[in-house]
């Protein structure tokens, strides 16, 4: 059975994007399986790894958010999972601001244990901004 983290805090500048970051390495480094989640809408945490234009991505955990909400079917994993130096990951994009405005963060939380158990991974993180 895998493990869910998430960095959370609800105010800017407090490293949350560079420890999911760094904690995703570090465990794959030590040969976990990590799939860490963007669920910030300046989409830094995708940024640093290596998206340069975060909203030319097709599918971003705003997709799959809205899928989720409006009962669609998700896209298969290869559609939205991408991978860099052995760390997979789901990229964000500014669509996720329209859509955690609406919705409890219970449901994020939510969405983002489906993503996990379907990709079945040993290390899930989730980066969350609250501003």
């Amino acid at each position: 059975m895998g493990k869910i983290y998430m960095t959370a805090c609800m105010k800017g500048g407090c490293a949350k994007t560079v420890t999911t970051y760094n904690l995703a390495y570090s465990l794959q480094k030590l040969g976990k399986k990590v799939l860490a989640v963007d669920f910030d809408s300046q989409a830094n945490l995708t940024t640093c790894f290596g998206v340069g234009e975060p909203a030319a991505v097709p599918v971003t955990i705003g997709h799959l958010m809205m899928a989720q909400i409006d009962d669609e079917e998700l896209p298969a994993p290869e559609e939205y999972i991408m991978s860099r130096n052995g760390v997979d990951f789901i990229p964000s994009s500014r669509s996720v601001f329209y859509i955690r405005r609406d919705i409890p963060m219970l449901a994020t939380d939510c969405m983002t244990i489906q993503i996990w158990s379907t990709f079945n991974t040993s290390c899930c993180f989730a980066n969350w901004s609250f501003h």
